[in-house]
C-alpha cells in the first residue's frame, strides 16, 4: 500500500511538472513566433493623434506582471514614465503577446483619459473585461458589457440615481461624514494614530449607498467583510488574471484564484 501511494504521488508530481514545462515552452515558442508579427501589426494599425504609437517601456513581461501584481505598482509606472519622459506609454503583457488584445497602454494624462472614456466609439473588450465577471460568479454585468445588454441594465438602474435619490444620498453621506469626524477621526487625532483615508472613505460611501439606494443599514462588521472580500476578488480578477490569462485555464494550481472565487461567493451573499 505504501509503494502504491508513493507511485501515485510521484505520478501526480510528474504530471504537474510536465504541465508546467509544456506551458512555459509553449509560451516561449508562441512569443518567438509571433513577436515580429505583433510589432508590425501594432505599428501599422494603432496610432495616436500624432500618427505615432505610444513609446514602449523597457520591461520584460515577467517584470511587468510582477510589478503590477505587487505593492510597488504605482512607483513602477512612475519609474517607467520618467525613463521615457512620457506619461503615455505601452508595454508587453502575456495577453498582448498571445493576441488577446493588441497592446497594453498606460495613460497618465487626465485630458487624454477623459477623451478615451467619453468617446462614443470606445468599448470594453470582452478579452480584457470578461475576467471581471468572476466577481459576479460568472454573470455578465453593466461593468463588463457593451451594446444592448449594457443599455437595458443601465435603463433598469437609472431610477435609483435620479436627482431625488442623489440629493438624499448626499444628505446621508454628509451625516455619516459628520459622525465619522466626531467619532473615528477624533480618536485618531487624540491618539496620534495613522489611518487609511481610502478605507475610511470607502466605508462611508458603501454605507451611504446601501442605506439610500437599498434602504439597508450595514453593520461595521459587514462593511469590513465586504471590502476585504472585494479587495481579494479584484486583485485576482482585475489584476492577476488580466496580466496572466493562464490563471483562468489552470485555476486549480493557483491558490489565490481559488480564494478569489470564495470571495466572490461571499460578496454576492452580502449583496
Amino acid at each position: 500500500m505504501m509503494n502504491m501511494n508513493s507511485i501515485s504521488l510521484q505520478e501526480r508530481s510528474f504530471a504537474y511538472l510536465l504541465t508546467t514545462c509544456t506551458l512555459v515552452l509553449g509560451t516561449l515558442y508562441f512569443h518567438r513566433r509571433n513577436k515580429d508579427k505583433y510589432e508590425t501589426r501594432n505599428s501599422s494599425s494603432i496610432t495616436s493623434n500624432s500618427g505615432k504609437i505610444p513609446p514602449k517601456a523597457q520591461s520584460t513581461v515577467i517584470q511587468t506582471v510582477t510589478a503590477m501584481t505587487g505593492s510597488k505598482y504605482p512607483s513602477f509606472l512612475l519609474q517607467k514614465s520618467n525613463e521615457i519622459s512620457s506619461s503615455i506609454f505601452r508595454f508587453e503583457l502575456l495577453g498582448s503577446l498571445m493576441g488577446f488584445f493588441k497592446m497594453a497602454v498606460v495613460v497618465g494624462e487626465a485630458k487624454t483619459a477623459t477623451q478615451i472614456l467619453t468617446d462614443p466609439l470606445s468599448t470594453k473588450p470582452r478579452s480584457l473585461y470578461g475576467v471581471l465577471d468572476g466577481i459576479t460568479l460568472g454573470y455578465k454585468s453593466i461593468v463588463t458589457t457593451n451594446g444592448e445588454f449594457w443599455h437595458s441594465r443601465r435603463k433598469g438602474i437609472a431610477p435609483a440615481f435620479s436627482s431625488k435619490h442623489i440629493k438624499r444620498m448626499n444628505e446621508v453621506a454628509s451625516e455619516k461624514v459628520e459622525a465619522w469626524i466626531s467619532t473615528r477621526l477624533a480618536k485618531f487625532v487624540e491618539n496620534d494614530e495613522a489611518f487609511d483615508v481610502a478605507e475610511e472613505m470607502l466605508s462611508i460611501t458603501l454605507s451611504a449607498i446601501c442605506e439610500t439606494a437599498f434602504e439597508y443599514k450595514m453593520t461595521n462588521e459587514e462593511i469590513k467583510e465586504y471590502l476585504h472580500e472585494l479587495d481579494i476578488g479584484l486583485e485576482e480578477f482585475a489584476l492577476k488574471s488580466t496580466m496572466n490569462p493562464f490563471r483562468q485555464v489552470f485555476s486549480i494550481f493557483f491558490r489565490g484564484r481559488r480564494r478569489a472565487h470564495l470571495a466572490a461567493k461571499r460578496i454576492n451573499m452580502l449583496s
